[in-house]
């Protein structure tokens, strides 16, 4: 779609109701590309911004900006800084995916971040704070993994087996 998705429309999802009834993709991407007047360079040399929107209707909101700057070859990518000390607690998307707990934020800031990306034509929000990818721990993102049993809702170190299981019986000794 060409431009931004009207505030109008997009605000209203930014609340825990709005986020318990959604069915389908947990995951938006808002995404500006040729910026700076870049548009007529090759891919490769344009400057570019994305922020990735995944919600939760438990933790709020995580987002995860993007940009890449083709006139300098340097790429940045930072994260909402949510409660930190839930950085290894992790649940999962819709997507099957595992997001660490301490990268949401509240709906409200979220949706502060959204609109100040859009009006600022994909610049960093500064209205809420940031954490480099380059700032986090390792394995802040983990592999889907494979559960010691039944799967909670949030996931920390010990309900993850990085090592998938050879065999049924495997399975079946794991979940008891």
């Amino acid at each position: 779609m060409d431009g931004w998705p009207s505030i109008t429309e997009l605000g209203p999802l930014f609340s825990a109701k709005a986020w318990s009834r959604w069915e389908g993709d947990d995951e938006w991407v808002l995404r500006i590309e040729g910026l700076y007047g870049t548009d007529c360079l090759p891919e490769d040399s344009q400057v570019r911004a994305c922020l990735i929107i995944t919600g939760t209707p438990d933790f709020g909101v995580m987002l995860h900006y993007s940009r890449w700057d083709g006139r300098t070859q340097r790429s940045l990518d930072c994260y909402s800084k949510g409660d930190m000390d839930r950085i290894r607690q992790w649940l999962r998307t819709l997507q099957e995916d595992l997001r660490p707990i301490g990268l949401f934020i509240p709906y409200a800031q979220a949706w502060t971040a959204v609109r100040e990306f859009m009006e600022r034509d994909g610049e960093l929000p500064s209205g809420i704070e940031w954490i480099g990818g380059n700032e986090l721990p390792p394995n802040t993102f983990r592999f889907p993994g494979f559960f010691n049993g039944p799967e909670p809702r949030v996931l920390t170190d010990e309900d993850i087996n990085d090592v998938a299981p050879r065999s049924l019986s495997e399975i079946a000794q794991r979940r008891n």
